[in-house]
């Protein structure tokens, strides 16, 4: 009932209200200190300020806290009767969630205790890391700061999202007619790379000549490449039949979202870090690109080897030239 309820209109405005509540202090973690029962809003004196911060900490029990928020509670409740139905009855409300834990960090900016928020709500509900990735936007890349921002910030979240559980999100919920690699991919690809992050767009980033936009691509994709092994691990250790097809397919799904290999190897004729014998700007920024390189080759390397090892291509560029010392 209390699902029903909230869900709709009422979580929107909450959602829209919060967004003007002042911003809060980067020493404090919210959560915390809301679970604990402290009052981290005192000195409020406009009504208006306190109606919006009132807002932003039902939003905060309603994403976080898993003993009252009703949502939280009614999907633990699902999963521990039938999954089936978490599944059903939980994409009702998820994506929403997701919309509104996007609002909130839109509204409130990725400072500190957004972040252990942001933490806090993907750890305590991992059903709702796909419908949040469904909300980041990254826009035609260019080599400022607005791009530069946008790939920091979901390379920050992929990287502290948490870990996929294969095991949880298995169990029944394969539709009749279809394999069950098949779905557990796809579930998998979307807790893994957001919409927003296309093999275009990145492609456009790494293709740049500025050193800065390259190596937030460059690491982006490291994280991405990190994520699909930390999945593949952890299906590795489980007792699901086709355990192997299903890495296999998903790494194979997650290189067609990425820049060919042949594209990458490409960088290092653009950005030479021997080229110069000065220890200037330009020649740190290239040594930055090319490490976060190596760190992208070595995850592709390490998921399929096969896949490096057919393409033709001079590794000493890696190496430094003779004549430099």
């Amino acid at each position: 009932l209390m699902v029903n309820l909230l869900t709709g209109e009422i979580l929107n405005n909450l959602a829209k209200l919060s967004r003007w509540a002042p911003t809060i202090d980067t020493n404090t973690d919210p959560v915390k200190d809301l679970i604990e029962g402290k009052s981290i809003f005192e000195g409020l004196i406009d009504p208006m300020e306190s109606a919006c911060t009132e807002a932003r900490r039902l939003l905060f029990i309603l994403l976080a806290d898993a003993k009252s928020s009703p949502f939280l509670h009614h999907l633990q409740h699902l999963k521990n009767i039938d999954p089936n139905k978490c599944i059903e009855q939980a994409g009702l409300f998820l994506p929403q969630l997701g919309m509104t834990l996007h609002s909130m960090m839109i509204g409130q900016g990725y400072n500190f205790p957004m972040r252990m928020f942001l933490n806090r709500c993907l750890n305590t509900t991992p059903e709702l890391v796909p419908h949040f990735f469904k909300t980041l936007q990254l826009k035609d890349p260019k080599p400022n700061y607005r791009t530069i921002s946008s790939l920091s910030f979901i390379e920050g979240i992929l990287r502290e999202a948490p870990a996929l559980n294969h095991r949880t999100h298995l169990g029944k919920i394969f539709s009749a007619g279809e394999a069950r690699d098949t779905i557990s991919t796809r579930w998998a690809l979307s807790s893994i790379i957001p919409p927003c992050v296309t093999k275009l767009i990145l492609a456009k980033v790494v293709q740049s000549p500025s050193a800065l936009l390259v190596s937030s691509g460059l690491k982006l994709l490291a994280t991405i490449l990190r994520r699909t092994r930390e999945c593949t691990l952890t299906w590795a250790v489980t007792s699901v039949p086709g355990n192997n097809g299903a890495c296999n397919e998903l790494f194979q799904e997650v290189l067609h979202h990425l820049p060919d290999v042949p594209l990458l190897l490409s960088i290092p004729s653009r950005f030479d870090p021997y080229k110069s014998t000065d220890c200037d700007a330009s020649s740190n920024a290239n040594a930055i690109v090319m490490i976060h390189l190596c760190e992208t080759i070595q995850f592709i390397v390490n998921l399929d080897p096969v896949s490096v090892m057919n393409i033709k291509f001079d590794w000493v560029k890696f190496l430094p030239n003779e004549s430099t010392p």
